[in-house]
């Protein structure tokens, strides 16, 4: 490999995972926005977290935000899936 695919093939890894940190992000940010949270503020705390601080407030938010769902299980199932398992 030369020197031009060598960058060609870093910059395409770079974007590869930047498109995916920002699919994350956007995909964390609708479920924030799709739970309830079992304290009030919780909710505005964590949209305020993720926008804030972008892919790593959702890292965050998927092993801290999550456990402090409504449902208690931190893995984004409902009740109702549950009870069919």
């Amino acid at each position: 490999m030369n020197m031009e695919q060598i960058i060609a093939v870093t910059y395409l890894g770079m974007i590869a995972t930047m498109l995916a940190m920002g699919i994350f992000w956007v995909w964390q940010l609708v479920d924030c926005l799709k739970s309830d949270f079992k304290k009030q503020n919780d909710k505005m705390i964590w949209l305020i977290v993720l926008l804030l601080a972008g892919p790593l407030g959702a890292l965050i938010y998927t092993f801290v935000g999550k456990r402090q769902k409504v449902d208690g299980s931190g893995d984004g199932l409902s009740v109702e899936a549950k009870s069919a398992e």
